[in-house]
């Protein structure tokens, strides 16, 4: 299923970052997302030292948590995003679901509820 979000983070350690939608399919699930300022992909080599590096994590209302990564991404000095891969696959029943994009200092919780729609 897909819920369309739209939910924007408020400035935390000096990045603004938005879920747009989280999509489920069978095995993982997938949160597409904008970041401000632009941050390069986790893997890229020529990102300096002291770069922001965010991680994306979640938890639903049954209490299980998931570990993001990026999958496909575009970067630019202004802004950044694409999708972030979580595993494990969401639990069926979950009603609700808590997307953190984490900094080493600071921590900003988008929560959504998981009202599904069919794939488009």
């Amino acid at each position: 299923g897909l819920v369309v979000a739209g939910v924007t983070t408020p400035e935390f350690d000096g990045i603004t970052a938005a879920v747009l939608a989280v999509r489920s399919e069978d095995g993982e699930f997938f949160a597409e997302v904008e970041v401000v300022p632009g941050l390069p992909h986790w893997r890229w080599l020529h990102a300096s030292v002291d770069q922001p590096l965010l991680v994306w994590w979640a938890v639903d209302d049954r209490g299980q948590h998931y570990l993001g990564r990026p999958g496909s991404w575009h970067s630019s000095e202004d802004h950044s995003g694409g999708q972030i891969h979580f595993w494990p696959a969401l639990d069926p029943a979950a009603r609700s679901l808590d997307i953190m994009p984490t900094t080493k200092a600071a921590r900003a919780v988008i929560r959504l509820p998981l009202i599904w729609e069919e794939h488009l």
